[in-house]
């Protein structure tokens, strides 16, 4: 099983509707930034506890209670944040941002503790319609990797 940990600065930019498809971008600040330093730590929840992006979103493992928030996590490499004190991780299975207002972008710090590279990012809009599948960089040793993403003119991300 896959498992990969992220963690911000995440960024979101909300905005409105129109078209195209979503790219990869370079390092941004966005109008919102979480670093998981005020959320619940150590349950493993289905959601993590305390909303995500000043309380605009959720980040959830659906199907499954694997969403934790720790100092670090040990499994194939040890993983620490990328700063302050704390990194969500899936402890088995994906991870969903579902955002309350669909935004422009949307980005972050990807790391695993695992065994195996990368992971795999798709992008929906506010009617469920599966905008674009891009990859994750997340290389398996322990190390941080920004990813970032924008919707360009298109129907803006709800879901990722």
């Amino acid at each position: 099983m896959n498992k990969w940990r992220m963690l911000l600065p995440l960024a979101c930019v909300c905005a409105s509707v129109a078209s195209a498809q979503v790219t990869a971008i370079g390092p941004f600040t966005g109008a919102d930034s979480d670093s998981f330093e005020t959320q619940t730590v150590g349950m493993f929840t289905p959601c993590v506890v305390g909303r995500m992006f000043n309380n605009k979103a959720d980040l959830c493992t659906p199907g499954n209670s694997n969403a934790h928030i720790t100092g670090g996590w040990g499994f194939y490499c040890s993983i620490s944040p990328h700063t302050g004190t704390r990194l969500f991780g899936s402890a088995g299975g994906l991870a969903e941002y579902t955002f309350d207002t669909p935004c422009q972008r949307f980005g972050g710090y990807f790391g695993t503790n695992f065994n195996v590279s990368n992971a795999t990012a798709r992008f929906y809009d506010s009617a469920g319609v599966l905008l674009n599948t891009l990859v994750v960089t997340a290389p398996a040793n322990c190390t941080w990797t920004w990813n970032g993403w924008d919707a360009g003119a298109g129907p803006k991300i709800k879901r990722v």
